[in-house]
């Protein structure tokens, strides 16, 4: 699990810098990290496994907060290539990201880790030869706020688990309740207002699957989700192509499973999401709080960003003319 250090971490992180050394570090950079968590310390995290510390990472602010600083991160060599310091650097991004005054991220790093960061979008700005220690030469990297939204894959649930408050409840209401295993053979996909956070208090789950035979559909969620409160199923047709949509009421979220005969990626709903999503990379925080004020009033999401846009004619469509 991912947690906040204590003081009582330190020695520990020590001793697992010192197995990237001379791999990664200088071994006169764990003076430098010393006097870091003793005098430069805003945010920083630790990796624990079955209570052991494997990894560790930082935030700093600067530019008048509005530039996030990625800081001393590092895995122990054991534990290399198994993804653990991609979900610490996954969970930072999102937590500065989500933080609306962040309008980039930067890390300075080595020319040893800098494909690492490349993986995540930063980009290098500059370079500078033996900066840390002779042999040890600087990469200065930026990630801004609009390419790192276009890197989000909206298809996968990951980007939930390092989310706001609300994402990060939705992602474990899907597995309290095994939803995607239920679903599994229907390609769900999340779609909606919370993988996007637009949601207002009120939003529910929504969920698309690609379903050809709808009776033993329904079946299945009646006996999965069948007990619980407002469990209803509606069916219909939009657009000349028949729909079949499950509701039910949790503790959490009202979700709603809608179905049609199409692949899941091709439904409309998964569609607006994604151009919503990059009309909110470009537009920023100002039109984000313009569609929400709508939404608070009673607005459909579409509809929503169809007046903010100044489009003309149908919402639902016009928003997919900008795909």
């Amino acid at each position: 699990m991912i947690r906040a250090y204590r003081a009582e971490d330190k020695a520990d992180l020590i001793d697992l810098l010192k197995t990237n050394i001379p791999d990664f570090f200088a071994a006169a950079e764990v003076e430098d990290f010393e006097y870091y968590l003793d005098n430069e310390l805003e945010q920083y995290f630790v990796y624990e496994v079955e209570g052991r510390l494997i990894g560790a990472g930082g935030i700093n602010y600067i530019e008048e907060g509005v530039t996030g600083k990625i800081s001393w991160d590092f895995i122990h060599s054991d534990h290399h290539g198994k993804g653990f310091g991609s979900q610490l650097l996954a969970y930072r991004l999102q937590l500065l990201f989500s933080n609306e005054s962040i309008e980039k991220v930067i890390v300075r790093t080595s020319q040893f880790v800098f494909p690492f960061y490349a993986k995540f979008g930063f980009e290098p700005l500059r370079t500078e030869h033996d900066y840390w220690a002779k042999g040890y030469h600087l990469y200065h990297m930026e990630l801004d706020r609009n390419r790192y939204k276009r890197r989000i894959d909206y298809s996968k649930l990951d980007y939930l688990k390092w989310g706001n408050s609300r994402q990060r409840r939705a992602y474990e209401l899907i597995h309290s309740l095994n939803l995607w295993g239920v679903l599994s053979p229907y390609n769900p996909l999340l779609a909606g207002t919370v993988p996007i956070e637009i949601d207002i208090d009120v939003s529910d789950l929504d969920v698309l699957c690609y379903v050809a035979e709808f009776d033993s559909f329904v079946e299945l969620l009646k006996v999965h989700f069948g007990s619980y409160e407002n469990f209803s199923v509606d069916r219909g047709s939009t657009l000349g192509l028949e729909y079949v949509t499950v509701s039910f009421t949790t503790a959490d979220f009202p979700i709603e499973i809608f179905a049609q005969n199409m692949p899941s990626k091709e439904q409309h709903a998964y569609r607006h999401m994604l151009v919503e999503a990059a009309i909110l990379s470009k537009r920023g925080a100002e039109f984000k709080a313009e569609v929400l004020d709508l939404k608070r009033r009673g607005l459909k999401t579409e509809v929503a960003f169809a007046q903010v846009l100044g489009l003309s004619g149908n919402p639902y469509v016009s928003l997919l003319d900008l795909e």
